[in-house]
């Protein structure tokens, strides 16, 4: 797609190709995030419902929890976390 961008102080303007916004990669396995507008989309920053699990697992293990996460429709779900009560 072309974008129309005119330059400041320039005389006339200029069409350039819209540059691609590409997405990044993953924070947890480093694959390809998809777009947004993708149904596959997960968060911006991680690429599926599995890495977004591993994440979640990971955010409470660094709390000293365990978490458990089950991966249901396409989504993951924080099921429980371990840790939370002291043994009586």
């Amino acid at each position: 797609m072309f974008t129309r961008i005119e330059l400041e102080g320039a005389i006339g303007t200029s069409t350039l190709p819209e540059p691609e916004e590409f997405p990044g990669l993953c924070r947890v396995c480093g694959c390809v995030v998809p777009r947004a507008g993708d149904p596959t989309s997960c968060t911006p920053s991680i690429c599926s419902e599995r890495c977004l699990a591993e994440a979640i697992v990971q955010y409470w293990a660094g709390y000293g929890l365990r978490a458990q996460v089950s991966l249901r429709d396409g989504f993951a779900r924080l099921e429980g976390l371990r840790g939370i009560l002291p043994a009586i």
